[in-house]
């Protein structure tokens, strides 16, 4: 079963820019790896602007491959300075949805 994450990032006001480029980095990196379906990069505007991205991984093998890159642990490490509160992850279920 398709496992699928959306983590959402909350950057302090002047590092926007720095953490958007952090994640770009990611997107190019991970959407080559093997069990990645998706991994898409949104951003929030407004007054608070926020970054999100939306994962879908084949298995849960596939996101313990994505979490054991060198880039993975390097963005990890460097990330939280750069927002204003923790990196939001949550693992969503997809809802079956049966057509007629």
């Amino acid at each position: 079963m398709p496992v699928c994450v959306f983590a959402s990032f909350y950057p302090k006001p002047d590092k926007l820019a720095d953490a958007e480029a952090i994640l770009v980095e990611m997107v190019k990196h991970t959407r080559t790896e093997p069990g990645c379906r998706v991994y898409n990069l949104h951003r929030l505007p407004g007054d608070e602007p926020s970054l999100h991205i939306y994962e879908v991984y084949d298995d849960q093998a596939a996101v313990e491959h994505h979490r054991s890159m060198d880039y993975y642990k390097n963005y990890r490490a460097t990330i939280p300075d750069l927002l204003g509160k923790p990196v939001e992850v949550k693992f969503l279920e997809a809802v079956d949805v049966k057509t007629a």
